[in-house]
């Protein structure tokens, strides 16, 4: 009987080692997952950054009044808003498939993609705010 005890805790062993070793290289694989997503991740995080200070440089206040002035844009005054119940046909609007080239008064060219409606009005009565 010892024979057959020694030769089943000689299996057990070589199983245990087998199954250790099968787990420490499934670990080293998963580590290294691990530490490619965070190097992912922190990729990632340098877009968003990146893409925050660019955001805050181009919306700056100073150079969007500059651009606004340089289009002949001006603020939007009390008379020109209006309740979005006078704007007549407003579902016809909607965006064209091919944009149109356009150049502006400072030269520059633009798209613009809107369908141009000719019956489109704002309906009379009713108070602007």
């Amino acid at each position: 009987m010892t024979r057959r005890h020694n030769l089943a805790l000689l299996v057990l062993i070589a199983l245990s080692m087998g199954g250790v070793f099968q787990l420490k290289y499934s670990m080293v694989a998963l580590k290294s997952e691990v530490a490619r997503i965070n190097a992912d991740l922190e990729e990632e995080r340098w877009r968003m950054r990146t893409l925050e200070a660019d955001w805050a440089y181009l919306t700056r206040p100073d150079r969007l009044v500059a651009q606004a002035q340089a289009l002949g844009m001006t603020r939007a005054g009390v008379t020109r808003i209006v309740d979005i119940e006078r704007i007549g046909r407003r579902k016809q609007l909607e965006l064209s498939r091919r944009p149109m080239p356009i150049t502006l008064p400072s030269g520059g060219s633009a798209e613009f993609r809107v369908k141009p409606i000719a019956t489109f009005e704002i309906a009379a009565g009713g108070s602007g705010r």
